[in-house]
């Protein structure tokens, strides 16, 4: 599923870079929109679920700044 996000998300970035008209542009924006919200989601579940790993985090830059 993941995969196929990914290649929709490209078509409509590409669709609208491409686009003159206002009318698509806001629907690409809703659609764009819409399917980052449903990958977030998605990932969240796959995270809870153990079946797929969170990544690593950002490491504190404040604790690193005062080691030195």
């Amino acid at each position: 599923m993941y995969g196929l996000s990914q290649v929709a998300q490209e078509y409509y970035g590409k669709g609208l870079a491409a686009s003159m008209r206002t009318d698509l542009i806001t629907a690409y924006e809703e659609t764009i929109l819409k399917n980052l919200r449903v990958t977030k989601n998605w990932f969240k579940i796959m995270v809870k679920n153990n079946w797929l790993e969170q990544p690593p985090l950002a490491p504190n830059r404040e604790e690193i700044a005062k080691d030195k």
